[in-house]
């Protein structure tokens, strides 16, 4: 949107997700389903234009995925990259500014998330094959970012993860904070091989933090309160100590 070109944050790489039409900040409902729409678009635009998604302070309503999507691999003609590298790179970054962070959070009832055996993802960081876009390039999402967003599963909402980061290399999760009462989980899979998760607190969920099935390995958790989960606060599953 030529508002968001406009915001004196554009030319410092930040492109502020609330200049989207049909977002709506502090909303209800009503307007869930075109705030997500919106995000994601927005998120897409983000990933394209090598910019950082923007969040400002408040409390987005949705009613489905968040889709954090990036694709491995490009052309051969398109110098500098290899088939197992990222287009670009997806942050996601909250504003420092309110008094709170901002949060993202599910509707009450969303549809699909009512199933704990096959569970839905609040907000979803997810690397696939180019030439193969429904096939995830797991442990290939190279320089990835979650910071200074909280998360919010929800009432009525049983399936839910509420973030699900199955990333590479110099990948973070900063600054979260995740209410995951009455889901499956806080966190599904973990920025790994060297890379870190640093001041998170999870509450509720089956699992704080679950990896078994995503391949992550190799992260360093600095920081973390993991409160009330049902059944474990940590199921890892990798080949190297976490």
């Amino acid at each position: 949107p030529v508002s968001a070109q406009n915001d004196p944050l554009y030319a410092k790489g930040y492109l502020v997700v609330s200049h989207y039409p049909g977002v709506t900040i502090n909303g209800d409902t009503a307007t869930a389903a075109a705030t997500t729409a919106a995000l994601n678009t927005a998120i897409a635009d983000a990933y394209t234009s090598n910019l950082i998604a923007y969040f400002p302070p408040g409390t987005y309503l949705v009613n489905d995925t968040l889709k954090a999507h990036t694709a491995a691999g490009l052309p051969t003609n398109a110098p500098g990259y290899t088939s197992a590298t990222p287009r670009n790179h997806i942050a996601i970054v909250g504003a420092t500014t309110g008094s709170r962070r901002p949060v993202i959070k599910l509707a009450t009832n969303a549809t699909g998330f009512g199933n704990t055996g096959t569970p839905k993802v609040l907000l979803e960081f997810k690397n696939f094959d180019v030439t193969n876009v429904a096939v995830e390039a797991d442990g290939s999402g190279y320089n990835q970012m979650l910071r200074g967003v909280d998360l919010h599963c929800g009432s009525g909402n049983p399936g839910t993860i509420a973030l699900y980061f199955n990333q590479a290399q110099d990948s973070s999760i900063e600054n979260v904070g995740i209410t995951a009462t009455g889901a499956v989980s806080g966190i599904r899979g973990l920025p790994a091989r060297g890379s870190h998760v640093v001041n998170i607190e999870i509450e509720g969920g089956q699992y704080g933090i679950d990896t078994v099935g995503t391949g992550s390995a190799g992260t360093t958790i600095v920081g973390a309160v993991l409160r009330n989960q049902t059944v474990s606060a940590v199921r890892y599953d990798g080949f190297v100590p976490l």
